[in-house]
């Protein structure tokens, strides 16, 4: 995780389960949006409940640190940290 995000700032912020809202990225043009969605498109289909308000400015905090400009870039950063962070607990195991 260091190497990819050498910033302790920046990596603090990704260490923890990110936000996403999976249910409302249902189609492409969805993925051009320029702004985080709102908190009620987080809800989980799953678990069948909306997220924190806690959980949404972290999902803010985490856009702007990283200059995030689209749901796309926003999507690769979170699967981007998803396999990192599997990725080292397999290291950590080896």
């Amino acid at each position: 995780m260091t190497s990819m995000f050498p910033d302790d700032d920046s990596r603090q912020l990704l260490l923890r389960k990110g936000v996403y809202p999976y249910t409302y990225i249902s189609n492409w043009e969805v993925l051009e949006e320029t702004s985080l969605p709102p908190r009620e498109t987080f809800y989980s289909d799953l678990t069948l409940e909306h997220i924190s308000e806690a959980d949404f400015n972290h999902a803010h905090t985490v856009w702007r640190r990283f200059n995030i400009g689209t749901m796309m870039e926003y999507t690769l950063l979170y699967l981007k940290t998803d396999i990192v962070l599997l990725a080292d607990v397999f290291e950590s195991y080896r």
